[in-house]
């Protein structure tokens, strides 16, 4: 009885195992490589993104520079009397450009691929503030060439001031777009 049991257990299981086979037969051999989003799923991503950069440790560490609070225990004591280095800010920096700017950048080209301007506008409003705050951050930095990876691997940084004038001109192009109604 025991082995008709085991028989009947095992002719089950490697059929399920056959069924799952058909399920997922053509689909892309690695399920975590996305081929396409809507663009309110990519301007999703961009905005959560951004919450890490605008309430996460840049913000901390403004307000214990400029004195809001005081940086009293472990890694924040250095902080408090001002000793730092740029490797303490490359996540910072990681999580801007790959996490929101880039994001918004795709957003921004999936809205355009669909004419879809209001989404665009919204897009190019986020990128605008995100470039703007690395300006403010760090002066020369990335713009026109950020979020185009495959292009441009090693975007090349631009004058702080040319960049603002960039953001200027982004912005009124969102404002164009949102007005578009369309």
């Amino acid at each position: 009885m025991k082995v008709l049991k085991n028989i009947v257990f095992l002719f089950l299981i490697s059929s399920i195992g056959l069924s799952c086979k058909k399920i997922v037969e053509g689909f892309d051999k690695d399920p975590n490589r996305f081929t396409s989003a809507s663009t309110a799923l990519l301007l999703n991503s961009a905005q959560v993104s951004s919450i890490l950069i605008n309430e996460g440790n840049l913000v901390r560490i403004g307000g214990i520079w400029d004195r809001s609070f005081t940086g009293i225990d472990r890694q924040y004591v250095s902080t408090n009397n001002y000793n730092t280095s740029s490797g303490d800010y490359d996540s910072e920096w990681d999580n801007l450009f790959q996490g929101v700017i880039t994001q918004f950048r795709l957003t921004e080209d999936a809205a355009s691929e669909v004419n879809d301007r209001k989404m665009l506008g919204i897009a190019q409003i986020g990128r605008a503030q995100h470039e703007g705050l690395a300006a403010d951050l760090w002066g020369d930095v990335p713009f026109d060439q950020v979020g185009r990876d495959q292009d441009f691997p090693t975007p090349e940084f631009e004058p702080q001031l040319q960049v603002y004038s960039k953001v200027q001109t982004l912005l009124d192009s969102a404002i164009a777009n949102l007005e578009s109604g369309t």
